[in-house]
Formats: C-alpha cells, sequence, structure tokens
C-alpha cells in the first residue's frame, strides 16, 4: 500500500485521498450555493442565467449591509459547518 501526501502533510491512503476530494468538492459546491442564496435575499438579487439572460432573481428580504442579517446568517453557517462535521465523524 502507497500513500499519499494530504493536507498538513499527513499521509493517508489512496481511498482516503478520494473521499477527501469528494467531501471537499460537495463543500465547496454547498458554500456557492449557500451564498447564492444569500445573495438572492437582498434587493440586488443573483443573475441566474446569466449569460443567457440579465434578468436578476430576488426576495428583497433584506439590504446586504443588514447587521442582524449578516450576523445571523454566519451563525447559521457556523452551525451547519459544526452539524456537518458532526455527522461527518464515525461513533466509537
Amino acid at each position: 500500500m502507497w500513500a499519499v501526501t494530504g493536507p498538513a502533510g499527513l499521509a493517508i491512503a489512496p481511498e482516503q485521498a478520494v473521499e477527501l476530494s469528494l467531501g471537499a468538492a460537495g463543500a465547496a459546491a454547498f458554500a456557492i450555493l449557500a451564498h447564492l442564496l444569500a445573495d438572492a435575499l437582498t434587493p440586488a438579487g443573483v443573475a441566474a442565467l446569466w449569460p443567457v439572460s440579465s434578468e436578476r432573481y430576488s426576495l428583497g428580504v433584506t439590504r446586504a449591509d443588514s447587521t442582524v442579517w449578516n450576523v445571523g446568517l454566519f451563525a447559521l453557517g457556523v452551525f451547519a459547518t459544526a452539524a456537518a462535521v458532526a455527522l461527518a465523524t464515525p461513533l466509537g
């Protein structure tokens, strides 16, 4: 068995490297979608179909500079990350 060097120089088996890569890709995709959803909450909205269409989609719930919403969404992100780590950690 050979090892692949992972983050921080840790040696990991090839099958673990694939799992790590898939996990990182999933986390990145989730982060992008969460950011787009957060942008859709603002009046500026999101040009989801650009460059096909320049139409912007917005829920218009809050302004982008709202401290309350920014702190709330940040806290939600921290909670979601902690929950994902807790659920992904094997028991025992």
